[in-house]
């Protein structure tokens, strides 16, 4: 929504508060990918080709056309930054893109996730070893990054350690049953515990609170998918997701130039005319990707063999 819609004269507190729920969106978005990853093995070249295959038929296409698009309407105008971009460099050596820099991270998370995958593998002493393996490793790999010339995106510090967290947590016995609405309660009663002392008091520590916060959210979404009857709704939404993050730039774009009237209110055409139309368009883009590319897989186009 801050794409498209300019709100004058926030406060520094409310556009903190909304910096943070940004972060924590980042964060779960990052903890779902590596804990719906998690039941990949990785024991032969065939799993590890059949992975990368899976991963990159699944949003590369589009994230390149999207990369394109953005550097051709002048979002991305440097060649250098879509190279960057389109390799998943972009987030460890400088030239980060303006919305699919976060694409581009995860693109070279994927590319890492069978070698981080069997490293968690050797670790023999529990959850608890592996958790802190990947705390460990996060603050050393980030450290060797803040000491290099390099323009790194900081965004990494609250990105890249919730992917391994979801990696680790995906394989364990600890979290049985996510849509209990026990799950739910704990996490409200910690977020407000660890609020009080963040938010209120000043006083933080190695992203608990967006740890938190980003479960409690991973577990309210599978409460509500289970017991409010919204399952179809929510599957219907989430299927057009990758889509809408992928192109809402340009169909905004589009809309500022052919569909939109000036002459009302930018929030109010927002959601009446924007988000219906962003929505039905990014369902269309992934539904005829999807219907090409089980085309290509009938025909055995995109088979290693």
């Amino acid at each position: 929504m801050p794409n498209f819609v300019e709100v004058p004269n926030l406060s520094p507190t409310i556009m903190g508060e909304l910096g943070y729920v940004t972060t924590c969106m980042l964060a779960t978005f990052m903890f779902i990918s590596g804990y719906f990853l998690s039941k990949y093995t990785f024991n032969t070249k065939a799993e590890i080709l059949s992975f990368y295959k899976k991963r990159l038929t699944r949003f590369f296409p589009l994230f390149f056309i999207s990369a394109f698009l953005l550097y051709r309407l002048g979002f991305n105008p440097d060649p250098l930054q879509l190279l960057f971009t389109l390799t998943g460099l972009s987030s460890y050596f400088g030239h980060q893109s303006v919305t699919i820099w976060f694409i581009s991270l995860l693109f070279s998370l994927y590319m890492c996730t069978p070698l981080i995958s069997r490293m968690l593998g050797k670790i023999r002493y529990g959850v608890l070893a592996k958790l802190f393996s990947v705390v460990a490793f996060s603050i050393v790999f980030i450290y060797a990054l803040s000491c290099s010339p390099f323009d790194y995106d900081y965004r990494i510090t609250y990105t890249m350690p919730f992917y391994g967290l979801g990696l680790v947590l995906g394989r364990e016995t600890i979290i049985k049953d996510l849509s209990s609405k026990w799950y739910v309660m704990f996490f409200s009663g910690a977020l407000l515990v660890v609020m009080h002392y963040t938010h209120i008091r000043g006083i933080s520590f190695l992203y608990i609170d967006t740890i938190v916060a980003m479960m409690l959210l991973f577990c309210l979404c599978y409460w509500l998918s289970h017991f409010l009857h919204t399952g179809k709704i929510i599957s219907m939404l989430s299927y057009a997701t990758m889509a809408m993050y992928l192109f809402h730039r340009p169909i905004f774009h589009l809309a500022n130039k052919y569909i939109l009237n000036t002459y009302m209110c930018e929030i109010t055409q927002f959601y009446m005319i924007l988000m219906p139309l962003m929505i039905v368009l990014s369902y269309f883009i992934q539904f005829t990707y999807d219907f090409c590319l089980n085309k290509l897989n009938e025909k055995n186009v995109l088979s290693f063999k």
